[in-house]
């Protein structure tokens, strides 16, 4: 009965260990899913990205289309293929310094404000010499001129934060962008400005929803199997303990693994010599 009874907690011990191990497999293929879920959400942010790219690529092609159809059917068309031929010439008073340059670089990022001011419902006027003015500082805008020019921006991470804010203000998206390029070229931080704050909730909800679908059903199938197992290694149990009790008990029997214990509690075998040699009191002779 006790072989029985240890037995019966090697067992339990047994189906113990096996469920530690199911459910480590089961938290591996849940991190498993996991990663992938975060190179799945990792690669959509990178296409999101290239997307953004290509739509500015076709806005400058559209704009640059316009351009020539518009410049193709004026009268001064060959003109302005010439090498020495210029478009026409902005002047800017930002801040109280003078800059100078083309229509065409001023369209270069057809969304900004400084596209704008060349439109012809431009926000702000010419004065009359022919300038317009802008209450800026001037010491910024001459390196955000400068990579509409040649598309290049400082090195300095200080400077770029300053000309990130400032860029802002004209809506120069492309110089913003190239300063995030610059400072996560690996695309490993998640950029605000690439994604909506909404979108990215939902992305994050729509993530969080799938997961937790995905463990419930994984666990659900294997606690379901396990489960299924140990009912059925309780009812064997539960069988053989009932078989047992029919039995005599171990403690009402002279035998004990396999061995007779019976001259040991027999009182007519015991040895009666211990009573001769008894001791005896002295005062009684």
């Amino acid at each position: 009965m006790a072989e029985r009874a240890y037995q019966k907690g090697v067992n339990l011990r047994g189906i113990s260990q096996r469920l530690d191990l199911e459910r480590q497999d089961l938290e591996e293929r849940v991190e498993q899913v996991r990663a992938e879920y975060s190179k799945f959400a990792h690669r959509k942010l990178v296409l999101d990205d290239e997307w953004k790219k290509l739509k500015l690529d076709q806005a400058r092609l559209e704009q640059d289309k316009k351009n020539f159809e518009f410049a193709r059917k004026s009268s001064w068309f060959q003109s302005t293929l010439l090498p020495t031929s210029d478009l026409r010439r902005i002047k800017l008073n930002v801040g109280g310094k003078l800059f100078e340059t083309t229509e065409r670089v001023l369209k270069r990022d057809p969304g900004s404000l400084l596209a704008a001011l060349v439109s012809d419902d431009a926000p702000l006027k010419e004065d009359e010499e022919g300038t317009i003015f802008i209450d800026r500082d001037w010491w910024l805008f001459r390196f955000l001129l400068a990579f509409l020019r040649d598309g290049r921006i400082p090195k300095d991470q200080d400077l770029l934060s300053q000309l990130y804010r400032e860029a802002g203000f004209y809506n120069l998206e492309t110089i913003r962008h190239a300063i995030r390029e610059f400072l996560d070229p690996n695309h490993i931080v998640e950029r605000s400005a690439a994604m909506p704050l909404s979108q990215l909730h939902r992305l994050e909800a729509s993530l969080g929803k799938t997961m937790r679908r995905i463990e419930e059903e994984n666990q659900t199938d294997a606690v379901n199997a396990l489960k299924r197992g140990l009912e059925k290694q309780y009812e064997e149990l539960e069988m053989k303990a009932n078989e047992q009790e029919k039995e005599k008990d171990w403690w009402t029997s002279s035998r004990y693994k396999g061995r007779d214990f019976d001259d040991s509690t027999s009182w007519a075998k015991v040895d009666k010599g211990w009573e001769q040699n008894f001791l005896t009191s002295t005062w009684n002779r």
